[in-house]
């Protein structure tokens, strides 16, 4: 009978591709070991995707992959929709996505968060809106971020 050694030294019948106790796979002849953190055969960089079928459906009971994608549960709850909701007031104002053509946009928002910061300072909420201030300066550090991302000058 074939066997190939696994990497923690048991050896595993050819027909076993999978070392679950330990998490060593058999591909093309090579054994590699799977990193759940980055989500890679360390030996081989492959991506989970490259892993056939059988061997990516054998998991520990109650496994989740999803090491190192984004934690949204790290957001304070109710936040983003304050965000949102002011957005929501500037498209229904100016029109949709209207933020990305303001002329000198990079200086007029960064002006905008900084009024929305200070007057924050004194009252909450914005008298025009009727929303947080900082969830204006939010959105316009938004668009600022948007600007540096997509090289707006």
């Amino acid at each position: 009978m074939d066997a190939w050694q696994c990497g923690c030294g048991e050896w595993q019948p050819a027909v076993i591709s999978y070392h679950s106790p330990c998490g060593w796979t058999k591909k093309g002849g090579k054994v590699y070991k799977w990193d759940s953190d980055l989500r890679v055969h360390r030996e081989a960089g492959e991506m989970m995707s490259d892993l056939p079928i059988a061997q990516a459906s054998i998991r520990e009971k109650g496994a989740k992959l999803d090491a190192g994608k984004p934690r949204w549960s790290l957001l304070p709850a109710g936040t983003i929709s304050m965000v949102i909701a002011v957005l929501e007031f500037g498209a229904a104002r100016y029109g949709v996505d209207n933020w990305q053509h303001v002329p000198d946009s990079r200086r007029r928002y960064y002006d905008a968060a900084m009024r929305h910061i200070n007057a924050w300072l004194d009252d909450p909420t914005d008298e025009d809106s009727g929303q947080h201030h900082l969830a204006h300066a939010v959105a316009c550090l938004l668009y600022l971020m948007w600007f540096d991302k997509n090289e707006v000058k």
